[in-house]
C-alpha cells in the first residue's frame, strides 16, 4: 500500500514520475530499499546480498501495483493538466494533499485529493465552475459558485476533472 501511496503523489503532481526497474512487478518485493548502513559493531556474518528472483507472469496474474501503475498512466495520459500543467491551490496535511491542476486557462482543469491510509475530506474554492467528474468512481459533481467538497476514500486517490470521466478499472488501491 504504501508503494500505491507514493506512486499516486508522483504521477499527479508537476514533474516526470520515476519508476526504478521491476518495481511494477515487485522484482524485489521484501528486499531492503536503496542503500541499507551497516557499521562494524552490526555487520552481519556472512553474504549479504540478495538475489533476485524474476517472476514470468501474465497480465492477468500481474502484482496488484501493476494494474494500479497502468490506471495512473491512463489518469495522466488522458488529461493534458496533469501531464503539462502547473500546480495550484496546493493544501498538505498529515494524512493528504489536495492541489489543482490547470492547462492553458481551463482546456485541461482537474483537481486532485490525495489520502495516505485514512479517508480525508476535502475541500477548495475558487475553482471554475461545471461539471466534474471523478476519475476514480465516475461519480459527477455540479460546481456553481467556484466551491467543491469532496471525500477521498482511504485507498488514496481521487480525481475529479472536468472533463474525464471514470478511468480504467478498479483494483485494490483505486475503487
Amino acid at each position: 500500500m504504501e508503494a500505491a501511496v507514493a506512486y499516486n503523489l508522483l504521477w499527479t503532481v508537476r514533474g516526470i514520475p520515476c519508476l526504478y526497474y521491476g518495481e511494477e512487478i515487485e522484482f524485489q518485493k521484501g528486499a531492503p530499499q536503496d542503500i541499507s548502513f551497516v557499521t562494524p559493531s552490526t555487520r552481519p556474518v556472512g553474504p549479504t546480498s540478495v538475489t533476485p528472483v524474476r517472476r514470468a507472469h501474465r497480465g492477468d496474474q500481474a502484482p496488484p501495483l501493476f494494474a494500479h501503475l497502468q490506471r495512473l498512466n491512463l489518469h495522466s495520459s488522458r488529461r493534458r493538466c496533469v501531464e503539462k500543467a502547473p500546480m495550484s491551490q496546493v493544501n498538505e496535511w498529515g494524512a493528504g494533499m489536495s492541489f489543482v491542476r490547470d492547462y492553458r486557462d481551463g482546456e485541461s482543469y482537474a483537481v486532485v485529493g490525495l489520502a495516505a491510509g485514512t479517508e480525508q475530506s476535502i475541500g477548495l474554492s475558487g475553482l471554475r465552475n461545471g461539471t466534474y467528474r471523478d476519475a476514480v468512481t465516475g461519480n459527477e459533481a455540479q460546481v456553481s459558485d467556484g466551491t467543491l467538497s469532496f471525500q477521498v476514500k482511504a485507498t488514496p486517490l481521487e480525481s475529479t476533472s472536468r472533463t474525464a470521466g471514470k478511468i480504467g478499472l478498479d483494483g485494490p488501491y483505486l475503487r
